[in-house]
């Protein structure tokens, strides 16, 4: 009775994402930025509760989403929009299962929001999910042709994912939202080595100014780089060929 009270609410992917993270921000700022564009399909990998896929069904035709954790799957799964698709698999650079490890706090609350197939916390809880490779699924020219924007956040896993789609990639030019951090990313230098291989010009999202503002791969590749890297930039960066 209170899940159908919920899903009659129009507050109701607000109530339930507080419900499994007591802690989460508010919307982030480049949402706002989404806002202004539209695309054909998009494909959101990691879609965790949805918030994504629930602003991107706003501005596309059709979205394609990833969640491979069960539970959040399962209950995600019954808000959202009719042209979102969400898959209970995750993405890779091949096909196979693994672990994927959740943060367990101190007092019990498991943050889904922060689980990584790649890092594993000192108390967690785990399970074993689904990798397919995006080449490997997706063959169909009319589907690959409309995939105009795809977002990540995947926790340290980026450099996989996009390893995955690299034939998708060599023919197609989707804006990209990618959260990354430094933390987390054990090849995060390797990561944007390949955005720059790959053609893409790196930005983030100027809030002051609300537009996307252009970084030098040369500071990103940079062995001087240090941990305040995010806190300086944020974690989320927009990748965009022109």
């Amino acid at each position: 009775m209170f899940k159908n009270t919920l899903k009659s609410n129009k507050y109701f992917n607000f109530i339930y994402r507080r419900i499994l993270y007591p802690n989460l921000s508010q919307p982030e700022k480049d949402i706002y930025y989404l806002r202004e564009l539209n695309f054909d399909y998009s494909l959101d990998i990691g879609a965790n509760v949805g918030t994504y896929s629930i602003e991107l069904s706003k501005i596309s035709k059709k979205v394609i989403a990833f969640e491979p954790i069960k539970t959040i799957f399962k209950h995600t799964k019954e808000y959202l929009p009719k042209n979102v698709f969400l898959n209970n698999f995750a993405l890779g650079n091949c096909t196979k299962k693994q672990k994927i490890f959740t943060p367990l706090q101190k007092n019990s609350n498991i943050e889904y929001a922060l689980s990584s197939i790649k890092n594993k916390p000192k108390h967690f809880v785990s399970e074993t999910v689904i990798i397919k490779k995006f080449d490997s699924i997706f063959k169909k020219k009319n589907i690959l042709d409309k995939i105009d924007f795809v977002k990540i956040d995947t926790e340290g896993y980026e450099y996989e994912i996009i390893l995955g789609m690299k034939n998708f990639l060599i023919k197609n030019n989707p804006i990209f939202l990618i959260e990354i951090e430094k933390k987390h990313n054990k090849k995060f230098k390797k990561f944007f080595s390949l955005m720059k291989n790959l053609g893409y010009k790196v930005c983030i999202f100027d809030n002051k100014n609300k537009f996307l503002k252009n970084l030098d791969f040369k500071f990103l590749l940079n062995k001087k780089l240090n941990s305040n890297f995010n806190k300086k930039f944020g974690n989320n960066f927009w990748f965009i060929k022109y």
